[in-house]
């Protein structure tokens, strides 16, 4: 059996499974491995323990949440998300339909991970996870193609502009412009918004920064479903020289160190959430064969200040990252 490790709070928490201990190391603010004995697991394999984590759906019968074995080469256990495409009502004032399916942590808890300091931001913050696309198909038309947030810190929107703004940081995979049968082009991108340099590059959805981290198909097994071990390294901030974003994909950098405005100017911490989210099933846009998105999470970890790639990587049976810090 796992082990989790978390600290609360000013308080440093010793865990008792299996009749070892396991106490929690300085850097490290999360460390959940989804094991049934820590998360909590019912009979249809849907979490318990709702203490620490809410999920976020939309309370469709088509949005789903659930524990089990990893699979597809990895050890332990995995949450599972999963959404079926249904209509939202038309008209649609409060965005409802089939859409989501996200873990974030209990509001109690969650300023605790990024600590914020009101119009000047947080401190570092690393967060190592591996996911991977059980279910991904795109529908090769024009317009924008998103498989939606697969990773997101979310802006706390404390001041009534921020509450309807974009993710400060946004992972996704990005199929606009892709033809259903180039499967190689839908790709990884990184998002940041900041509401600073509007002028700057942007992608699908008009974020003011964005970077593209490869491909999503694995040339080796011509699938999207391979286990991904991500590494952000983040630093939030208002000013432009204040915040900073990393990022390491299976063990290799794929964005060196960008200093920028990595948040809004806001009073309130920004939280972190993964799952699925497919904004575009809002909207008017109907698909025509991206119809049903699942993803799933292996573990997921956040360090502060003081951890590092090694801490936090959530990769099994591989070396340390490559390239930067």
């Amino acid at each position: 059996m796992s082990a989790i490790r978390r600290r609360h709070p000013k308080v440093a928490v010793t865990v008792l499974l299996c009749a070892s201990i396991v106490l929690v190391r300085g850097a490290l603010e999360l460390d959940e491995d989804f094991s049934c004995a820590e998360i909590g697991c019912n009979s249809t394999h849907g979490i318990t323990n709702y203490s620490y984590w809410r999920w976020s759906t939309t309370k469709s019968k088509q949005s789903s949440l659930s524990i089990g074995p990893a699979e597809n080469g990895r050890t332990g256990n995995a949450v599972t998300f999963d959404v079926i495409y249904c209509p939202p009502p038309n008209p649609n004032p409060d965005h409802l339909g089939c859409y989501r399916s996200e873990l974030a942590l209990q509001r109690d808890v969650q300023d605790s991970l990024i600590p914020w300091t009101p119009y000047i931001g947080s401190n570092e913050r690393w967060f190592g996870f591996s996911n991977r696309l059980v279910n991904f198909t795109f529908d090769g038309v024009d317009g924008i193609q998103l498989s939606g947030p697969i990773f997101q810190i979310h802006g706390g929107g404390g001041l009534p502009q921020y509450k309807a703004k974009h993710p400060v940081v946004n992972l996704q995979v990005d199929a606009t412009g892709c033809s259903a049968s180039n499967r190689s082009c839908p790709s990884y991108n990184i998002e940041v918004s900041n509401n600073i340099d509007p002028a700057a590059p942007r992608c699908a959805e008009q974020y003011p920064h964005c970077w593209s981290l490869g491909p999503a198909l694995d040339p080796k097994t011509d699938s999207f479903g391979e286990w991904q071990d991500w590494v952000i390294r983040w630093k939030g901030s208002p000013s432009a020289t204040g915040g900073y974003l990393q990022v390491w994909r299976n063990g290799i950098e794929v964005l060196p160190t960008q200093t920028l405005a990595t948040a809004y100017n806001d009073t309130i911490s920004p939280y972190m959430k993964f799952g699925v989210y497919r904004g575009v099933w809002k909207g008017t846009g109907r698909p025509t064969v991206s119809k049903r998105s699942t993803t799933a999470y292996g573990g997921i970890k956040v360090g502060d200040e003081h951890s590092s790639f090694d801490e936090v990587s959530t990769a099994q049976g591989k070396t340390s990252g490559t390239g930067g810090r």
